[in-house]
């Protein structure tokens, strides 16, 4: 019974911070990083731990298990969405360095 507790405290708590940070603004800005893919990833990576939870506190097989196919799931989307930032990064980069040959100034 104490597990089903913690568990509901904590996907409690995690839709009260899903509403509190649902605010993120893109700023329409993406030649070095794009905020909206950033805090993606943030909220992906509190969901690994979020599952991380789940399987030290949950000991039946079948929901560990369950829970470790999610996380894997989960990782490979922070990786995918890594690999996405980087693009934009290594695109802005190679932007900024066209505008500073064609006008030092504009930068």
């Amino acid at each position: 019974m104490k597990q089903i507790e913690n568990t509901q405290s904590a996907i409690q708590a995690w839709s009260e911070h899903a509403i509190e940070s649902g605010n993120a603004k893109c700023n329409h800005d993406c030649r070095i990083t794009c905020k909206m893919l950033t805090e993606a990833m943030r909220k992906e990576a509190e969901m690994i731990q979020f599952y991380e939870t789940i399987m030290t506190e949950c000991d039946y097989p079948a929901v560990n298990s369950f829970v470790r196919e999610l996380l894997e799931e989960k990782s490979r989307i922070v990786l995918h969405i890594n690999q996405k930032l980087n693009e934009i990064r290594a695109c802005g980069q190679v932007s900024n360095g066209v505008i500073s040959e064609c006008n030092p100034e504009f930068l």
